[in-house]
This record gives structure tokens, C-alpha cells and sequence, in this order.
């Protein structure tokens, strides 16, 4: 997770990056905003900005995605997190702000996942993922086990899985689950369905996501925030990390690890 300061103290957005594992390749953002050390919300951000009281924060993060992708030569995407039950019309006027910074065929709309049980939920979004897909904006799930779904309104509705934390660490663990993971996900893949595995904290996680078929990942491992204004041009780099050795000098402003 990397952090940029934004004008305003107040309002910081925290970006965690997520690479294509087997290049060491960043393929996208995942944003989250703060305010002191609270993470806000999506419906909490949603008031900020209905509010008018912050107008820097869209352009900012618009101005350091593209940034970041000149630096890195990638069109890189921005992926942010709703509630399930978010409603309609609050979020289509996020979107209509949104698109006035970012394209909304750069976005991913993750629908969060945590602390809902999946039976039965994708069926009742179906109205929410296609109106994604009417807008050009990339449709997901977060906070997800490749186990709970029903694998045909998978296919149907969903672009990209994004794993739950601690489901890495449970595969390598549990042979019998890593074995029904691993054919979830190749099912996943052959229907081009992204899947990212989120926390990934060490090198272990990072080959066991790869053997287990996983192409994307984000992560204490591959990168995490640093609070000084500088980079740390001393730093001993972490040997066996591609990802500090790829993105030093693609990123120079910021302190990977």
C-alpha cells in the first residue's frame, strides 16, 4: 500500500497497488480514503463529497492515476469498493462525479462482500452488475471465497473475484481445500474472469496464489505505505522481492519496500 497527502489534511486517499504476479507488472489501484487514521466508508466518502466540502479529492486521485500510469507505461485501472446494499441513486451520482475525473472504462466497481452470506446475493445485484456493464465500468466482488458462489452467476454477471484475506494462507494449509480452490479457479480463468488475492504478506503467499492459478495480487509483500514526504534511497531491498527491484524506478516519488 503506497499513500499520497492530498492539499486538504483532512482527506487523504490510500492507494494499495495490484500486480500482474508472475510479471511483478502493476496493473491497477485499489483506493481507499482516510481522514486522521480512520478509513472511511464508501458511504461516508459519498457524504464528503455530496457535502462540497472536499473538491480535491476526485481530481487528486485522477491526477496520480494518471501519473502512475505514465510512469509505468500501463493504462492502469481504479478499482473502489461499494457496500452490497448501496443505494442506486446516491451511487450513480458518485459515478457522475467520478467520470467528470476519471474514464469509467478505467474503473472497477467492486461490490463488498464481508459479513454477507453469498447465497442468494448475486442473483438479487444482477440489476446493479449490468447497470455497471451499461456504464463500461468493470464489475466485482470483494471480500470473496472462491468456494461460496454459485459458479454460473459467476460467469454471467461478475469480471473480476477479488479473495478474501486469509484465504491464501488457508490453501496452503489445507490440502483439501487448496484442491477445490484450484479447480474453482481454473474454471474462473478459462471464463476470463479476473481474480486478485488481496494481503498477500510474503513471499510464500505470493508463489502459493501463482501455483494455485491466481494471476493478480496486492499486498503487504509487494508493496505498503511509507509516511515520510521522501523516498528512502538507502533502504536495503528485500532480496527475492521482483516487485521492490521492478517499481524503484518507475515510482521514484514514492518508498517501496
Amino acid at each position: 500500500m503506497f499513500m499520497k497527502a492530498l492539499q486538504n489534511p483532512l482527506y487523504t486517499p490510500v492507494f494499495t497497488p495490484v500486480f500482474h504476479l508472475a510479471e511483478a507488472k502493476i496493473v491497477g489501484l485499489d483506493v481507499q480514503v482516510r481522514i486522521g487514521q480512520k478509513f472511511l466508508s464508501d458511504i461516508e466518502v459519498f457524504n464528503v463529497l455530496e457535502s462540497g466540502n472536499e473538491k480535491n479529492l476526485l481530481p487528486q486521485i485522477s491526477e496520480y492515476l494518471q501519473h502512475w500510469s505514465e510512469m509505468s507505461g500501463e493504462r492502469l485501472y481504479l478499482s473502489w469498493s461499494v457496500n452490497s446494499h448501496m443505494d442506486k441513486k446516491r451511487l450513480g451520482i458518485f459515478l457522475e462525479k467520478l467520470a467528470q475525473h476519471v474514464p469509467l472504462n478505467q474503473v472497477e466497481m467492486m461490490i463488498n462482500m464481508q459479513g454477507i452470506n453469498a447465497e442468494g446475493v448475486i442473483p438479487n445485484q444482477t440489476e446493479l452488475l449490468e447497470w455497471f456493464q451499461n456504464l463500461g465500468i468493470k464489475r466485482g466482488l470483494s471480500n470473496a471465497r472462491p468456494l461460496d458462489f454459485n459458479l454460473s452467476d459467476l460467469y454471467e454477471f461478475v469480471d473480476v473475484l477479488k479473495i478474501k484475506k486469509g484465504v491464501i494462507r488457508e490453501m496452503q494449509e489445507d490440502t483439501c481445500s487448496a484442491s477445490q480452490c484450484h479447480a474453482v479457479i481454473e474454471k474462473l480463468n478459462a471464463k476470463n474472469i479476473k481474480i486478485v488475492a488481496d494481503d498477500l504478506y510474503s513471499k510464500s503467499d505470493v508463489i502459493c496464489a501463482i501455483l494455485m492459478g491466481i494471476k493478480y495480487g496486492q499486498g503487504y509483500f509487494l508493496s505498503r505505505n511509507h509516511s515520510l514526504p521522501k523516498p528512502v534511497r538507502n533502504q536495503k531491498k528485500n532480496q527475492g522481492n521482483p516487485y521492490y527491484d521492478r517499481k524503484i524506478d518507475f515510482f521514484h516519488d514514492l518508498a517501496w519496500v
